[in-house]
């Protein structure tokens, strides 16, 4: 649960309405929840945990290798909804003299810049709580190369940096 909840940390923090304190980006208020929702209709239900485990424990433990090559061709077919292949990616390490907290909040700081574009201070102004940004206005029709471009951005991030971190905790246990 611990690795899940820290994968989950990370992955959050490049969701730009995570890191964007104008009222506009609180959950109830539109954007961000319908900006989620359009995400979780493109990635779609495979991955929840009813669909990948089975009720039955012991069959869990007769799932044969052909169960993760499944899993990692849903993963394909889900880089290819956003845009992405990470197949020649190569992982890099975390920044010299950066700890995870560090890297977070540099991650923090990109997606903050993210929902700027989306949703500019100029329009959208930071000391403005009546402000909004309807999903439409800012990511509907019209926008749909800025929302394409938002989406593989954030996703490319979540992922990779769930892997770098990943790495330097691996480097840093394998080493002790």
């Amino acid at each position: 649960m611990y690795f899940f909840m820290l994968s989950h940390f990370v992955a959050d923090v490049c969701m730009p309405c995570h890191c964007d304190g104008r009222k506009l980006a609180a959950y109830a208020e539109g954007l961000h929840k319908e900006l989620e929702a359009h995400r979780s209709r493109k990635v779609g239900t495979g991955f929840e945990k009813r669909n990948l485990l089975p009720k039955d424990l012991s069959a869990a433990r007769a799932r044969t290798r052909a169960d993760s090559t499944e899993v990692l061709r849903q993963a394909r077919a889900i880089d290819n909804k956003f845009g992405l292949d990470f197949r020649q990616t190569t992982v890099p390490d975390l920044h010299r003299g950066h700890d995870i907290w560090l890297e977070v909040i540099n991650l923090c700081r990109a997606s903050f810049a993210i929902a700027s574009i989306i949703a500019p201070y100029r329009q959208y102004r930071y000391d403005d709580p009546e402000a909004r940004a309807p999903f439409k206005t800012v990511l509907g029709r019209a926008k749909r190369q800025l929302l394409k471009d938002v989406d593989r951005t954030v996703m490319y991030d979540a992922v990779l940096n769930t892997a770098i971190v990943w790495k330097h905790i691996w480097n840093k246990v394998s080493k002790e």
